[in-house]
């Protein structure tokens, strides 16, 4: 049987999920933050602040933790794993303004669409006259 999951109520309203085993993290004041598109728990911790997910898992050199539904108040560890930061944003969700609905598909202001993607640091790209055809790529 799985770990008993809690639900905890922050200031905003929003609902912080998380492990009964983790339940003592909530002697801390935590609120909700948005970083890019998803939101997080985090609080202060005298020298910035700490995000909830880290204080579950801790840190590891060389990885971040990665929320595997994409939910970031979902803290609990059957939801956290350590990804690289490229894993990582391999499982970014496609932009609400996206025009094309592709990630790595973008309009230019030319009306061309760019297929772009990163591979080792590198960023590659080529245009193309339709998303479809783009997308293809």
């Amino acid at each position: 049987m799985g770990a008993r999951m809690l639900v905890h109520k922050l200031p905003c309203g929003r609902d912080l999920l998380l492990d009964e085993e983790d339940a003592h993290l909530l002697c801390h004041s935590w609120h909700s933050a948005k970083n890019w598109a998803v939101t997080y728990a985090q609080r202060w911790n005298g020298n910035g602040t700490t995000h909830f997910h880290n204080d579950v898992l801790g840190k590891r050199d060389g990885f971040v933790i990665d929320h595997i539904d994409g939910h970031g108040l979902n803290n609990c560890r059957s939801n956290l794993r350590w990804v690289t930061q490229a894993q990582n944003s391999w499982n970014r969700k496609t932009r609400k303004d996206s025009a094309s609905g592709i990630k790595g598909v973008y309009l230019e202001r030319s009306g061309y669409w760019r297929a772009s993607v990163m591979c080792h640091g590198v960023k590659y790209g080529k245009y193309f006259k339709t998303a479809e055809a783009a997308a293809q790529w």
